[in-house]
């Protein structure tokens, strides 16, 4: 059975992750901010906090200034107002922009960031992310002739009176008009006038090399709460989507400490702990001038070969029909770990193969594919045993720890029983067939859940379990010609529409990596695409490094890993 590298649906994804995030502030839409919630800050709003916090909270919709141009700016139904302009500034209300992102606006998709919240902002976070978009819309210029104009006019009593939490500045320059200043004289002054409530800074400053900064953190074995002492730490600096430097140090009594000096706030860190031969890699860590300083701790585990351990917390099947005698079947597991140790396989090598997929006899054109956050990438580092296909990465303890698509063909003509044996115990099996003539049959383990539109393609939905260690579904009919349900006609789903229904099957499959990068986003900030491919490259190079890709694979992944990243780098 010859193993072909995974090519396709690498972005089915990123649609999906807006869409959801809809989904969950719907679902929260009922709890808003307090009454008890004060309109004016607690203290005045820091725009150097504010600005990193927009960089990792904001930027992907609203883009980096604030001019509305994020990576999912395109893929919300309603394109982000340009927050960080002048323009807009000009007519906002502070404790109305408070509440805007404390509640959200479901009908433009952007979800709530206060309570209702699972990652909320707190009240001061939201007040200084009020103060960098001040700071993005207000030159120094502006604020320099503005001081001189409130000087000359004689203007601070009159501006020392003034609620800026409550109002606009166009409402103050109206309220200013008696001056005699020009428009454009007012509004410098009312831009020097409002950084009395909150602290400016200049954007141009969170890229500027800082002088020092650092990263360190504890280690903990998850497995046994004991502090880890020694060992090492490794600091991975990435320039873009270079790799720039990288240098280790020791872990100690107080865990690992990495000193550094003149640094770039453009560049991304990654700290990596290995423990009894796993690898351990942090979050992205970025350094800035507001917060020049990263704790960064890490859980470590025991490792275990107990394949008890292993669950499958999701399988999800699609089937296709490529011709009349050939259909593709598409099996997705999301794999979970219910021990309190790393599954290092039942050998006890990760080299040797940790967790395992069968597949029927005859299964022929296999192709495996990884899920990574909202991606799916060539698995090439799966290995084909007598009887199985095994994955050569550690599962970590956790429900939705790992994620394999395998996708293979066998022959169909009317009918066959789809058959072979599961490894692990499964919650349980969705299985998606088109509604071209050929249906699942019904049995003790199979109950069909009724037709469905996906983009506008029929599919008829089953839920079934695994019986005694095998997964078995008959199927019978035969491929024909079905509705279009946008357009009434004819389409041949096995000539035409093949790619058609095997994309909206890797959306389906999608549907289940996005519930858990949802399930993640409530722990912690999502990271960003770009940070997304700097952790494949990262990967990779692991992956490498370890000996477990040939050279030649690891160049040209490598190579085809950057050209993304350059390209969602330059957007």
């Amino acid at each position: 059975m010859p193993l072909r590298s995974v090519s396709f649906f690498n972005k089915s994804v990123r649609i999906l992750i807006p869409i959801l995030l809809i989904v969950v502030a719907v679902s929260l839409a009922s709890r808003t901010v307090s009454a008890q919630d004060p309109l004016q800050p607690p203290q005045p709003g820091d725009g150097f906090a504010g600005l990193t916090t927009f960089e990792t909270r904001c930027a992907t919709c609203h883009g980096p200034q604030g001019l509305g141009d994020g990576e999912l700016a395109a893929q919300l139904p309603v394109p982000p107002k340009p927050i960080g302009t002048a323009g807009f500034q000009y007519t906002a209300v502070p404790s109305q922009m408070f509440t805007t992102i404390q509640t959200g606006i479901l009908q433009s998709g952007m979800p709530p960031f206060g309570s209702a919240s699972s990652n909320p902002l707190s009240v001061q976070d939201t007040w200084d992310v009020i103060a960098a978009l001040y700071s993005l819309s207000v030159s120094a210029e502006s604020l320099a002739n503005g001081e001189q104009l409130v000087s000359d006019n004689n203007l601070s009593d009159r501006l020392a009176d003034i609620d800026w939490a409550n109002v606009s500045n166009q409402m103050i320059v109206d309220q200013l008009l008696d001056t005699g200043l020009s428009d454009a004289e007012l509004r410098d002054v009312v831009n020097f006038g409002r950084t009395a409530s909150y602290i400016h800074v200049d954007p141009a400053l969170l890229n500027a090399p800082l002088e020092s900064a650092l990263i360190a953190g504890t280690v903990i074995n998850g497995t046994t709460g004991e502090l880890i002492t020694s060992g090492e730490a490794d600091l991975r600096i990435f320039d873009q989507f270079d790799l720039v430097q990288s240098f280790s140090t020791d872990i100690g009594a107080d865990g690992y400490r990495f000193e550094l000096s003149n640094v770039d706030p453009n560049h991304i860190y990654i700290v990596t702990v290995e423990y009894n031969g796993v690898p351990y890699n942090s979050d992205f860590i970025r350094l800035s001038a507001a917060q020049p300083e990263q704790n960064q701790p890490f859980t470590v585990f025991n490792t275990t070969s107990d394949p008890s351990v292993v669950v499958i917390d999701e399988l999800r099947m699609f089937i296709e029909f490529l011709a009349d005698d050939v259909m593709r079947v598409s099996e997705f597991y999301l794999f979970g770990n219910n021990g309190d140790a790393v599954f290092v396989g039942a050998q006890g090598d990760t080299a040797q193969g940790t967790v395992e997929i069968q597949l029927p006899d005859g299964a022929e054109n296999v192709e495996l594919a990884r899920s990574f956050g909202s991606e799916f990438v060539p698995a090439q580092d799966i290995i084909h045993n007598e009887t199985s296909w095994a994955d050569t990465q550690p599962l970590y303890p956790g429900n939705f720890s790992g994620g394999l698509l395998v996708s293979y063909e066998l022959p169909y003509d009317n009918g066959v029983t789809l058959s072979h044996p599961v490894t692990y115990p499964v919650s349980g099996v969705s299985l998606f067939v088109p509604d071209n003539g050929v249906e699942a049959v019904e049995d003790a383990n199979w109950v069909a859940e009724g037709r469905q539109f996906v983009q506008e393609t029929p599919f008829l939905g089953y839920t079934g379990q695994v019986q005694d260690g095998t997964l078995a579904v008959a199927l019978d009919g035969r491929p024909r010609t079905v509705n279009n349900a946008a357009t009434g006609g004819q389409a041949q789903v096995r000539n035409n529409s093949a790619e058609l229904i095997f994309g909206i099957g890797m959306l389906l499959v999608a549907v289940a990596i996005a519930i858990v990068m949802v399930q993640r986003w409530q722990k912690q900030p999502a990271a960003t695409t770009r940070d997304g491919y700097v952790q494949q490259i990262a990967n990779l190079d692991d992956t490498y490094t370890r000996g477990d890709i040939s050279r030649n694979d690891y160049q040209k992944q490598r190579k085809a890993l950057k050209k993304r990243l350059k390209k969602v780098w330059d957007e």
